[in-house]
């Protein structure tokens, strides 16, 4: 199934095989399709805003979902002792509310569009993520801006 699936990629897009570690590997617009492993992994375009801000996007031909997060480098990792837990508990503060939407809005909003919107924290980063239909992507990232 798969290898038929790349040959009619390979007609239509500009695509090159290469060979890594004794393994046909097939690069289609820069997305890396492994046969062997049965597994697409699409290329990561980093873009910086003006504001300074850095966006990460990965396109996947054909996807009815989208993903949009919001990755910040305040974890565990930064806390002393007197700050100890401040990153976690500000992740769960944030979804209590915002000057334009209550704790009630946003929830009826996520689920108003049948998506899902999580956070977590790591020692590294706090993160904040939406998952939802491609068509509501704009709401999710407004929302995202939002909190």
């Amino acid at each position: 199934m798969l290898s038929r699936q790349l040959f009619r990629l390979r007609s239509r897009q500009a695509a090159s095989l290469l060979q890594m570690r004794g393994r046909t590997i097939l690069a289609v617009n820069d997305a890396i399709i492994d046969k062997a492993a049965n597994r697409y992994t699409p290329s990561t375009r980093i873009t910086t805003l003006s504001n300074g801000m850095r966006v990460a996007t990965e396109a996947l031909a054909g996807a009815q979902t989208a993903t949009v997060g919001v990755w910040i480098d305040a974890g565990s990792r930064f806390e002393d002792d007197r700050s100890n837990g401040t990153a976690h508990f500000l992740e769960h503060m944030l979804f209590k509310g915002t000057a334009r939407r209550s704790q009630s809005d946003i929830e009826l909003e996520v689920e108003n569009m049948g998506g899902h919107l999580n956070a977590y924290t790591s020692r590294e980063q706090t993160a904040f993520f939406a998952r939802c239909l491609h068509g509501d992507t704009e709401k999710a990232v407004d929302l995202l801006a939002d909190i």
